[in-house]
C-alpha cells in the first residue's frame, strides 16, 4: 500500500507541471526522483506482457496468436529487444503459415525495425530489403518509410566515421521525405517528420516552433512525447543552446521513465551535456541508468555508444569522489582538532563558572539585603509620603477654612451692627413689645442655621469635590448617595464630611449640627452597616481626597 501511494505522490510530483514554464533545475530533480523509482513505471509493461502471455497461453487459433504477438512486440520494442525480436519472429511464423500477405510484411518491418535497435544491420536491411513497397496497403507504407528511416539512421550513426555514415544519411533524408508526402497533417508522426525535414534544410528555428507548438497538446505519458522533446533537443543543439538542449533532452528522458522505456537515446545524451557542463555527480547517475537500461533491453548499438564515454564519466566522477574524499579526512582531521580544543576551552570555562557561581551566591546574597534595606527604605519613603500628603491636605484645608472663617465673622460683625441698629431704632420709637417679639423669635436663628449650613456644605465641597463619589465607593452599591445638582450635602454626608475634618467626637458633631448625641450615633451605625468595610469604615473617610505625589 505504501508502495502504491508513494507512486502516486512521485506522479503528481513529476507530471503536474509539466505544461508549464520549466526551471532546468526542477525538472532534473524530478527525472532524479523518477529514476529512483523507475522500477515501479515499468511494472505495468510487465504487467501487460504478462497478461498477454497468459492469453497466449489459452488461445489455439493462428490468427489470434498473430494479433496477441503483435500486441507483445509493441508492449516490449523499447522495454527489451531480445523479446520484441522472439515475438516478431513467432509473427512471422506464423504470417508464413497462414501465408498471409500483409502480416509477413508487417512482420518483417518489426524484425527490422528490432534487428536496428540491437546493432544486427545486415539482418535489418535484409528484413526492409525482402519487402516490395509496392505490394504494401497504403496503411502499411508510412510504417514501412518509418522503419527504413530509423535503419539508416542506425547505421549512419554506426557508420559516423566514414565515408558509408553521409551515404546513410541521405538515405534516410530521402525516405523522410518521402514520409512527410505520404503522412497526412493529422497524423502523430508528421510534426516530427515535417521538423526533421526543416533540421536537414538548415532551418532550426522553424523546426523548434513546430516541435513546441505539438509538444504542448502532448502528454508526458504519451511515448511520443519523448520523441518530440529528443528532436527539441537536436534542434537546440543546431542552434548552439545548451540549456535548452538539457532541458529537452530532460523531458524525453522524463518521458521515457514514465512509460517504463528502457531502449532510451535522450539520458545518455543529457549525460553528456552535464558532464560537459560539469555536473559530474548527476551525470554519472544518468550514464550509468542508461547503461543498466541498455543493456536489460538489449539494444548494442546503445550500449556501444555510452561504453565510449562511461569510462570517462566514471573516471571523474571517482576522481571527484577522491577529492571529495580527502576534503572529508581533512575536514574530520580539523574537527578533531578542534574538538580538542573545545574540551579544553571547556574546562576552563568550567572552573570559571564554578568561581563565578560563588560570586553570584555571594552577590545574591548581597542583593537580598540591600532589598531588605530598600524596601525598608521604601516603606518609609512612603510613611513620609503619606505624612507630607496629609500635611499637605491639612495646610489646604486650614487655608481654605481661614479665608471662609474671616469672610463668615465679617459677615456676622456687620449683622450684628445692622440689629443693633434696629434695635436702637425700635427703642428710639417705643416699639418694645415688636422688640420682644423679635427677640423670643426662632426664626431668625433658623435662617442663620440654614445659611450657615448651606456655607459649610459649599465651602466643603469646594475643598473635596469629589467627597461624595469617593464616599459612595466605600458603600454598597444600592446604599450609595444620591445628590442632585444644585443640592447641598444631608445629614449625613455632613456627618462624614466633620468626620473627614477630623471631628469625630459625636459630642461636637452633634453640638454643631444640633442634634443630641445619640442622634449623630444612630446616624454612623446606620451608614456602617451599609459600608463594604465596616470595621475600616471611618478611617478609609479620613484618607477621601489626599493627593498623591
Amino acid at each position: 500500500m505504501k508502495k502504491y501511494l508513494f507512486l502516486l505522490l512521485s506522479f503528481f510530483l513529476i507530471l503536474s507541471p509539466l505544461s508549464a514554464q520549466y526551471n532546468t533545475d526542477e525538472l532534473l530533480q524530478r527525472l532524479d526522483i523518477a529514476l529512483q523509482n523507475k522500477e515501479n513505471y515499468v511494472r505495468p509493461v510487465q504487467h501487460n506482457i504478462r497478461k498477454e502471455l497468459q492469453n497466449l497461453k489459452q488461445t489455439t487459433e493462428e490468427e489470434k496468436k498473430y494479433a496477441i504477438y503483435n500486441r507483445l512486440y509493441q508492449e516490449s520494442q523499447s522495454y527489451s529487444c531480445d523479446s520484441a525480436l522472439h515475438f516478431a519472429q513467432e509473427q512471422l511464423a506464423i504470417a508464413q503459415k497462414l501465408n498471409h500477405a500483409e502480416w509477413i510484411a508487417e512482420s518483417c518491418l518489426h524484425l527490422s525495425e528490432v534487428y536496428s535497435m540491437m546493432g544486427f544491420y545486415i539482418e535489418a536491411l535484409g528484413s526492409l530489403e525482402s519487402i516490395d513497397p509496392s505490394s504494401l496497403l497504403p496503411a502499411q507504407y508510412p510504417l514501412y518509410l518509418n522503419t527504413a528511416i530509423r535503419v539508416y539512421n542506425s547505421l549512419a550513426d554506426y557508420n559516423s566515421r566514414n565515408e558509408n555514415g553521409k551515404e546513410y544519411l541521405a538515405l534516410a533524408g530521402q525516405y523522410r521525405d518521402q514520409l512527410r508526402n505520404s503522412v497526412d497533417s493529422i497524423h502523430p508522426n508528421h510534426t516530427l517528420v515535417s521538423a526533421e525535414c526543416l533540421m536537414a534544410q538548415g532551418d532550426p528555428e522553424k523546426a523548434i516552433a513546430l516541435l513546441n507548438d505539438r509538444y504542448k497538446k502532448l502528454n508526458p505519458e504519451d511515448r511520443h512525447t519523448a520523441y518530440i522533446a529528443y528532436t527539441l533537443g537536436e534542434a537546440y543543439k543546431m542552434q548552439q543552446n545548451s540549456d535548452k538542449q538539457i532541458e529537452s533532452y530532460a523531458l524525453s528522458a522524463l518521458s521515457d521513465v514514465l512509460c517504463g522505456v528502457k531502449e532510451n537515446l535522450s539520458l545518455r545524451k543529457l549525460a553528456v551535456l552535464l558532464f560537459e557542463n560539469g555536473d559530474i555527480e548527476r551525470a554519472y547517475l544518468y550514464i550509468k541508468n542508461s547503461m543498466v537500461d541498455s543493456i536489460f533491453s538489449g539494444a548494442r548499438l546503445r550500449t556501444l555508444e555510452i561504453s565510449e564515454i562511461l569510462p570517462v564519466i566514471v573516471e571523474s566522477y571517482q576522481s571527484r569522489q577522491e577529492q571529495q574524499k580527502k576534503k572529508m579526512i581533512l575536514f574530520m582531521a580539523l574537527i578533531s582538532f578542534l574538538v580538542v580544543i573545545l574540551i579544553v576551552v571547556l574546562l576552563i570555562v568550567f572552573n570559571q563558572m564554578r568561581k563565578i557561581a560563588q560570586t553570584r551566591k555571594e552577590l545574591r546574597e548581597t542583593n537580598n539585603r540591600l532589598e531588605e534595606l530598600n524596601l525598608q527604605l521604601s516603606k518609609a519613603n512612603q510613611d513620609q509620603l503619606a505624612l507630607n500628603d496629609y500635611l499637605s491636605e491639612s495646610n489646604h484645608v486650614k487655608e481654605g477654612y481661614i479665608g471662609h472663617f474671616l469672610n463668615l465673622c465679617s459677615v456676622y460683625i456687620e449683622k450684628l451692627e445692622n440689629y443693633k441698629k434696629l434695635v436702637n431704632r425700635k427703642i428710639i420709637a417705643g416699639q418694645i413689645e415688636e422688640l420682644q417679639k423679635m427677640t423670643h423669635s426662632d426664626k431668625l436663628i433658623e435662617s442663620e442655621l440654614k445659611e450657615f449650613y448651606a456655607t459649610f456644605d459649599n465651602t466643603f465641597l469646594l475643598l473635596y469635590p469629589g467627597f461624595v463619589d469617593e464616599l459612595n465607593q466605600l458603600l454598597k452599591e444600592e446604599s450609595r448617595f444620591q445628590i442632585r445638582k444644585g443640592e447641598g450635602l444631608n445629614t449625613e454626608l455632613r456627618i462624614f464630611a466633620l468626620i473627614k475634618l477630623g471631628i469625630t467626637d459625636s459630642s461636637r458633631i452633634a453640638g454643631f449640627l444640633r442634634y443630641s448625641a445619640q442622634t449623630i450615633y444612630n446616624y454612623r451605625s446606620k451608614v456602617k452597616t451599609k459600608a463594604i468595610d465596616k470595621d475600616d469604615f471611618e478611617e478609609q473617610v479620613k484618607h477621601i481626597g489626599l493627593r498623591v505625589h
